[in-house]
């Protein structure tokens, strides 16, 4: 497995209104996606990271609304401007030219996951392109869609993590992209 840190920053719409003071009493509608433990429409206050993003609100007085979305549809949503924010989200740079960035809220690691039986000595590499004689599987929105494509990966890409994981456990992917806690 190799991991990759990456800062989880709370992405917002450079077509947000500005908030002030006198902005009391008002509740944001956030997007998100499905990312157990991070973010989830059914876990304990939405998520670790979902719970770490609306202490920062009320303590300024605003109140939260999440919705859950696949990734690309979330970022969709916040372009189009239904939503003040997207959760969590990796500062990339076709995403800062169109959203501003809060500061790293928290991190992951980043690993490649894969079922030991089919490397039964581990996974060896420095870099992505030494992965192209693998089926590797993603999820659509992350990250890692450039740097995959620019690399030359034989990737398929899925709506969820969870999905992802199913993909591997049934081989129809040799890899999985994910972040560890995830995984």
């Amino acid at each position: 497995m190799k991991v990759f840190w990456s800062s989880l920053l709370c992405l917002i719409s450079l077509n947000s209104v500005q908030l002030t003071q006198a902005s009391v009493n008002i509740t944001l509608p956030l997007v998100t996606g499905e990312w157990a433990p991070y973010t989830g429409a059914a876990l304990y206050k939405k998520g670790v990271f979902s719970e770490m993003v609306t202490a920062a609100f009320k303590e300024v007085g605003i109140d939260t609304r999440y919705q859950f979305y696949p990734w690309k549809r979330a970022e969709l949503n916040l372009k189009q401007g239904t939503a003040f924010a997207a959760i969590p989200y990796i500062k990339t740079p076709e995403r800062s030219a169109s959203y501003y960035f809060s500061d790293p809220i928290t991190t992951a690691k980043f690993a490649i996951f894969y079922r030991k039986e089919d490397f039964p000595t581990g996974l060896n590499y420095q870099r992505f392109n030494e992965l192209s004689r693998y089926k590797i599987g993603g999820v659509l929105g992350y990250w890692y869609e450039k740097p995959f494509a620019h690399a030359k990966l034989n990737i398929e890409y899925f709506s969820s993590d969870e999905q992802l994981f199913v993909m591997l456990y049934n081989r129809r992917v040799q890899l999985a992209a994910s972040a560890e806690l995830v995984g």
